[in-house]
């Protein structure tokens, strides 16, 4: 390993990565200047043009898994019910955001060996972290939350539909292998996936009359 490509990694490591999710986190990832975005742009562009494209590819998965492991993982394991819901739905977006802007960074990856070997692209690699190393090690908990939530709305407790609606739609987008069913257009293919579980919440929710018209919503696209 070159000692040029040893000192792009250092930068990634340890001077982009904490700005790019420290500005993530504090949802301004537009602020993170245009000589941190340019500088990393074009040492990427050069590793990969040099033959690094692999070593960048496991760059990117590591640093949104680090992500993931020290900022998003922690604020699920410390909550519970709907407090744990909130934080899900909010996690997912930050996720979301947070791949797309790598993907910016690391956008000539994709075009190296990882095409030629015929890996999983770095958008839908970088979401399925979230679904292997959050969601999967939290979805007990998360289920139960939902049910909990569900069944307070029919007992007419206190429930937020609202955070039950943005909870579903976030776990069907987890679902989707393919991250451009997310867009707007696709909705219906969006809505027609998912795993059993969430289907099962569908049905729940359209076999039983609830205490609230509001609840019939969570059912549309």
């Amino acid at each position: 390993m070159s000692t040029k490509f040893t000192e792009t990694l250092r930068y990634i490591k340890e001077d982009l990565a904490p700005k790019i999710f420290e500005q993530i986190e504090n949802g301004n990832p537009a602020d993170l200047g245009c000589n941190i975005f340019a500088k990393a742009c074009s040492l990427v562009y050069e590793a990969a043009r040099w033959g690094h494209s692999l070593c960048l590819y496991d760059e990117y998965a590591n640093l949104v898994r680090t992500y993931t492991e020290k900022i998003s993982k922690p604020r699920l394991l410390h909550s519970e019910g709907r407090n744990l819901l909130v934080n899900l739905y909010k996690s997912w977006k930050k996720h979301k955001i947070l791949v797309r802007w790598l993907k910016k960074i690391f956008y000539h990856v994709d075009f190296g060996e990882p095409k030629i070997y015929e890996f999983t692209p770095l958008v839908p690699m970088g979401l399925q972290i979230f679904k292997t190393e959050l969601f999967d090690y939290s979805k007990r908990k998360i289920y139960k939350a939902l049910f909990e939530q569900i069944h307070n709305e029919r007992e007419g407790n206190d429930s937020n539909v609202s955070c039950v609606r943005k909870c579903l739609s976030c776990l069907q987008e987890i679902f989707v292998s393919n991250p451009s069913l997310t867009k707007r257009k696709n909705q219906k293919k969006l809505h027609a996936k998912g795993s059993p579980m969430i289907n099962f919440l569908k049905k729940l929710l359209k076999t039983h009359i609830c205490r609230k018209p509001s609840f019939i919503m969570l059912l549309s696209p």
